[in-house]
């Protein structure tokens, strides 16, 4: 009886970590921790156990990857970001040379690398015209 509950226990633990992450891979993984424990149950030496765990768990992974929809927006996909066509202020510039200026500004409450494609580097508001990661292009 000892044996199938350390996989009730496993899965437990599996479950909680779950519901801190919410990514569903965790829950995976637990329901083979259940296949486990009931194979635990059924009278299997522990090799055999961990074989249909695994079996189980890589097996719910891989239906999980088919079922749920991928995203296939890129993070400079210009036609999906919240942020083309919105202004930004800008209170100073550093030139790093070949006429290329940069700064650091506030945006929607973070911090941003900004780089100025067009216009005078002077402060001031700017519009955003792309995101490339985590810098934000933008023109006078």
């Amino acid at each position: 009886m000892a044996d199938w509950m350390w996989w009730g226990v496993l899965t437990g633990i599996l479950l909680i970590a779950e519901i801190l992450t919410g990514t569903f891979y965790l829950l995976m993984v637990a329901i083979g921790f259940v296949a486990g424990g009931i194979a635990a149950y059924a009278g299997a030496g522990l090799a055999p156990q961990i074989i249909v765990a695994a079996f189980v768990a890589a097996s719910a992974v891989t239906m999980l990857n088919k079922i749920r929809p991928q995203s296939t927006a890129k993070s400079s996909d210009t036609e999906n970001s919240l942020d083309i066509g919105q202004v930004i202020r800008v209170d100073e510039w550093r030139d790093i040379g070949n006429g290329r200026f940069v700064t650091r500004a506030s945006h929607r409450g973070c911090q941003w690398d900004v780089e100025l494609l067009a216009g005078h580097p002077v402060a001031g508001n700017f519009l955003i015209e792309e995101v490339r990661g985590n810098t934000l292009v933008v023109r006078s």
